[in-house]
């Protein structure tokens, strides 16, 4: 055990890492459920510890009477690309915070200040919309640019309102929307739809995907390319219907995670972990034994699309951390156990990140 957590955090609920680049801003920081922390992560320290005196919220310079004190982070974009985790943010030195209520965006080349948020229609109102917490762009870009959002309040994809995202202000909607293969305002739907999760993929050139869902219980799959400036909107790829009755238990599961390689959603529910193909509507399950506490897909560590991660947690064997991989193949779902990486903890592990060991 390497952190010494004197400040006694408890809660834990998400590790945000935005790379190695921007050394001059705090890189490392560890979510609770009651606030976020930043923490020193050289790999030169034998233990790392929370920084003090040092807030979240001490960056934000927001005059509007609307937003939320205090901030709880849920995102910072852009992450980081490949096995020695660069910072994505690029020469530009971008970046995008999103928190349970606001999106606000910088500069770093000028300082890490944020003003007012830009999750709004119009820069005359402070209603601000409600965004679900994921910036999209492409995984497999090595810099980014430009994102999109999702607009939770009003059930509509938006991107930001100038062709410089840290200069924007404001959202807005797409320029143009039609219901091929979907539509970007998801009220043109009845009933309307919703996100339950999104997620950018690092396969078929940085696929983004969004599953959607409705009050008649019914679940969809979105594919698509976020823009990569504000004179383009999301290129739309599919949207596939999940068949419930095919796709045991989709509604109850706690994680989901998309293999951008091939039409294939990972979900797990209690101890079982499942991996349904949405193209050919087959599924595999696997029991893990144990509570699943934390999945996703991992392709940071080594660039690999086909990797995942599973966390699991019981009390007689406490944590244990699992690397898999799914065969990119169109006719059948293969998964397959790394037998040398598997890692055990005395954890309840809920966050799984890479970080280069040089950094």
């Amino acid at each position: 055990d390497i952190f010494t957590n004197s400040a006694q955090i408890k809660g834990a609920k998400d590790l945000i890492f935005t790379g190695h680049r921007d050394n001059g801003f705090n890189a490392l920081w560890a979510v609770t459920n009651d606030g976020q922390y930043p923490v020193e992560y050289s790999a030169r320290l034998e233990h790392v510890d929370v920084i003090p005196d040092k807030t979240f919220d001490s960056n934000i310079y927001s005059t509007l009477s609307t937003v939320q004190r205090p901030f709880h982070l849920a995102n910072i974009c852009p992450g980081t690309w490949g096995p020695q985790c660069i910072s994505l943010s690029g020469n530009a030195r971008q970046r995008v915070i999103i928190t349970e209520n606001e999106i606000f965006v910088c500069n770093m080349s000028l300082s890490e200040a944020y003003g007012n948020p830009i999750n709004r229609d119009n820069t005359n109102t402070e209603v601000l919309f409600k965004p679900y917490p994921v910036a999209f762009y492409s995984g497999a870009l090595s810099s980014v640019s430009y994102v999109c959002f999702f607009d939770m309040t009003n059930h509509c994809f938006k991107k930001p309102a100038h062709k410089v995202l840290s200069s924007a202000t404001k959202c807005a909607k797409p320029t143009s929307d039609s219901g091929s293969p979907f539509y970007f305002d998801q009220n043109n739907y009845t009933p309307v739809r919703q996100i339950v999760y999104g997620e950018n993929g690092y396969g078929n050139d940085g696929r983004s995907y969004a599953l959607m869902t409705d009050s008649d219980g019914n679940y969809y799959v979105y594919s698509f390319t976020a823009p990569t400036a504000y004179t383009s909107d999301p290129i739309k790829h599919y949207a596939r219907k999940i068949d419930l009755s095919v796709a045991t238990d989709f509604a109850k599961a706690s994680h989901y995670a998309f293999f951008s390689n091939q039409m294939i959603i990972l979900y797990s529910v209690g101890n079982v972990l499942y991996a349904y193909d949405y193209n050919r509507n087959d599924v595999k399950s696997i029991d893990m034994g144990a509570e699943i506490t934390y999945l996703a897909m991992e392709h940071q560590s080594s660039l690999t699309p086909t990797d995942f991660v599973v966390a699991t947690y019981s009390n007689s064997e406490k944590g244990i951390v699992r690397k898999y991989s799914i065969a990119d193949n169109v006719n059948s779902i293969e998964i397959t156990p790394h037998a040398r990486e598997v890692w055990k903890t005395g954890l309840k592990v809920v966050r799984v990140l890479w970080k280069y060991s040089n950094y």
